[in-house]
């Protein structure tokens, strides 16, 4: 399954797709946001029975964040529920799951320009409060978990500089760790992206100087390697 922005009704909108055949045939394509609004930048996440789909758009006047919960394969959507609560705007969502079944979505506040961070319990009918996970002046928030943590990377401008950032939350405490420093370009990096390996390694790659950068955290953090041409 899958969630993208279409404009072909004129708006840009979020529809979502799936296939139960390895992708042989797709079911008919379904409107998740609303008609009306400029939605995009769709992100989605998925448990053992149930997908999860967030986005932003305008329809209260400015960027908010939206989810959309479906549990039938992919039939049929819950209702729209609001995420964020900007008074000024909310762009650039991301989300993942974790193994007890807890969603977890952040985002960049447009006023504040800080990360914003929210946690889905029961399936998302309930969410706890919004906690800011970074400084002023950051973008394009990440996020991916294991058995015990949730990561989230961002970019963050320091010294004028984009750099990569990088914290952490255990899932029984909530407890979120200290921002560590992922890359130490002088001329800035940006878009980070994190995954988990199968030893639970954390892996980071992001662009910088345009080439891909890499770096993992096994015990400790490694140096970071540049992994394209």
């Amino acid at each position: 399954c899958f969630s993208w922005t279409d404009s072909y009704s004129g708006i840009p909108q979020i529809y979502f797709r799936k296939s139960i055949d390895n992708g042989l045939s797709w079911d008919s394509a379904i409107l998740l946001s609303i008609s009306t609004a400029t939605a995009k930048n769709s992100a989605i996440a998925t448990n053992d029975k149930d997908i999860y789909v967030v986005w932003q758009d305008n329809s209260s006047g400015i960027n908010q964040i939206y989810f959309r919960k479906n549990s039938d394969g992919g039939k049929t959507f819950g209702d729209t529920q609001p995420i964020s609560t900007s008074t000024i705007g909310a762009s650039n969502p991301a989300i993942c799951t974790d193994n007890l079944g807890n969603i977890h979505i952040v985002w960049q506040d447009t006023g504040s320009t800080e990360i914003f961070y929210k946690k889905g319990f029961s399936d998302g009918l309930n969410w706890s409060s919004e906690q800011i996970l970074s400084g002023a002046n950051t973008e394009n928030p990440f996020l991916t978990s294991d058995n015990n943590n949730v990561y989230f990377v961002w970019q963050e401008k320091i010294s004028g500089v984009y750099q990569i950032r990088f914290k952490s939350l255990a899932i029984s405490s909530s407890k979120l760790s200290s921002t560590s420093a992922i890359s130490s370009s002088v001329t800035g990096a940006i878009k980070p992206k994190i995954t988990v390996g199968i030893k639970n390694d954390v892996d980071v790659v992001w662009q910088q100087d345009n080439k891909i950068y890499f770096k993992r955290y096994y015990n400790s953090w490694g140096q970071e390697k540049t992994i394209s041409g």
